[in-house]
């Protein structure tokens, strides 16, 4: 439905405002139907003149601007302005013809269509998007060209046939073919001979239609692999292989279409752990009952194996390597060989795999360790290795720690591993002077008693020691 035509179903103050916005970009819109600015009136309002499919509300029709209008004659569906086309469907056009002068007008002459012709452009392929245009012309109309449009949409590109001898007319007076030049230079009608003439009232109003199909390009393809040999046959999806050993890769083409393909094109990619053989690709069609040998491009740019008629095939051969094992991963590895072919429709794809297992072989497993012998951390070596008595585990083994050696009380550095509670100490305070009581019961003369009050400073002592050394003479002379 056109932008005009929404309007008429919204309300009157949205669609004020729609028609300024519509006026104001005119200019870049498109319109399915044409001229635009043409007179048009609604039913049962009739024209004092001729002027083609100008009426809104036709209680047979409805909106005569869209005059151009399609249906799926295959799926069964009614007449619309737009069509999404599938591949080997029948279609049928309809063009609605209706001079808009009254039937008052007719008897004079002035309500009569002179030169009357219709014409369709039919689009030979669609890609996405497209429409066909109808067009209808008179010498005396006002405007003396209409036009209007349905859409066609697709999935990729399809291509349109006209069905011979399908085009005709129907009106209350004439239900007859028309010439095939209909989507060409165009044709005469009138409402009652194929005269160009046509008078003016609904009851004079009729129909153009003709069918066109849409051609089926579809194809099929098809992957496969077996061991390389010069014998027929052994073809699979999936093949296991050994290390460097040469396999053969079959790529198949058929056109299930009803439409010749040109310029076909094979493309295969090979995977990492694959390599292609020079000039191992060949080509086998009608024309080649022998395979030929053709380009190796099949592995890079891809080849063009030519046109195929309807049900026609080909089929394309080549040879692979595997790489040796030392290349490949440990254990198993999937090969996937893709191909693609292409036509005018698109690319289809498939591919085959092959299957290589090289041996694993068991890699030891290493540990860090701290090497006694040298108080070494962190030392590499293999876990049967392990000996607890040359290394260990723990890591704070090889720390050096400073402690108190007992039996003479002296800080020293040994590794954590020597640690026995019974020969040191953590508590470095453990190799203080020891502040205990002494030894020996003392004496409680000036000469103790001075050597209590000095300690240990340098000056108390040498008085402490006089003091005992004349205690000790007295002694000796007694």
């Amino acid at each position: 439905m056109n932008l005009l035509k929404k309007l008429r179903y919204v309300p009157k103050s949205f669609a004020i405002v729609s028609a300024l916005v519509v006026a104001l970009t005119a200019t870049a819109a498109t319109f399915a139907w044409g001229p635009t600015d043409r007179e048009i009136k609604t039913w049962p309002n009739a024209f004092t003149y001729v002027t083609f499919n100008s009426i809104d509300g036709n209680p047979n029709y409805g909106y005569e601007r869209e005059f151009t209008t399609i249906k799926d004659v295959t799926a069964g569906s009614g007449y619309n302005g737009s069509m999404k086309l599938t591949p080997g469907h029948e279609y049928e056009v309809q063009m609605y013809v209706h001079n808009n002068a009254g039937s008052e007008y007719n008897a004079s002459g002035v309500g009569i269509a002179k030169d009357v012709k219709i014409r369709a452009a039919l689009p030979a392929s669609v890609t996405g998007n497209a429409t066909i245009n109808g067009f209808l012309t008179s010498s005396n109309a006002n405007p003396s060209e209409i036009w209007d449009s349905a859409n066609l949409t697709s999935d990729g590109t399809v291509h349109l046939e006209f069905i011979n001898n399908s085009a005709r007319i129907k009106t209350h007076f004439l239900d007859t073919s028309l010439s095939d030049s209909i989507i060409t230079s165009g044709v005469a009608i009138g409402d009652q001979a194929l005269d160009g003439k046509w008078r003016g009232c609904l009851e004079f109003a009729g129909y153009i239609k003709f069918r066109f199909k849409v051609k089926d390009t579809t194809f099929t393809m098809s992957k496969e692999v077996r061991k390389h040999t010069t014998d027929s046959g052994g073809w699979t999806e999936s093949y296991t292989a050994n290390p460097g050993e040469t396999v053969d890769f079959l790529i198949r083409y058929k056109n299930t279409g009803d439409l010749t393909q040109e310029n076909v094109t094979v493309k295969d990619v090979l995977p990492t752990g694959l390599t292609y053989v020079p000039g191992s690709t060949v080509l086998a069609n009608a024309n080649n009952q022998t395979p030929k040998q053709v380009s190796d491009n099949v592995t890079g740019v891809g080849i063009n194996i030519g046109s195929y008629t309807p049900g026609s095939d080909a089929w394309v051969r080549f040879s692979a390597k595997v790489v040796n094992k030392d290349v490949l991963a440990c254990g198993v590895n999937t090969l996937k060989n893709v191909a693609t072919v292409t036509t005018a429709a698109g690319p289809k794809s498939d591919d085959a795999v092959v299957i290589v297992t090289t041996e694993c072989i068991p890699v030891e497993k290493t540990i860090e360790v701290c090497r006694l012998s040298d108080n070494k951390y962190p030392v590499t070596i293999k876990e049967s290795e392990f000996d607890s008595s040359k290394y260990s585990k723990n890591p704070a083994d090889c720390k050096p720690i400073e402690v108190c050696r007992l039996d003479d009380k002296k800080i020293v550095t040994i590794k954590e591993s020597e640690y026995d509670s019974n020969k040191y100490s953590k508590n470095l305070a453990d190799c203080d002077a020891p502040k205990g009581a002494p030894t020996e019961i003392p004496s409680t003369g000036p000469a103790e008693f001075i050597g209590n009050i000095v300690g240990s400073s340098a000056l108390g002592y040498g008085a402490y020691s006089y003091l005992n050394s004349r205690r000790a003479l007295k002694k000796a002379h007694n």
